[in-house]
């Protein structure tokens, strides 16, 4: 799996909803790596349905 390879690195993430509204939604990721390193990502997508895309766009 492709996805989870990228998180071989990490030891904890933390995700938070920052924004919704009507079909707009706006995601943080924290990360914490196994080398005691952090990165931040954060993101947003559109919501059809009631279903997110899989990769939100950044």
């Amino acid at each position: 799996m492709a996805r989870a390879a990228g998180f071989a690195g990490t030891a904890v993430d933390e995700i938070r909803i920052d924004f919704v509204a009507r079909d707009s939604v706006r995601i943080h990721l924290h990360a914490v790596h196994t080398d005691g390193g952090t990165a931040e990502y954060a993101g947003s997508c559109t919501v059809r349905d009631g279903t997110a895309p899989r990769t939100p766009a950044g």
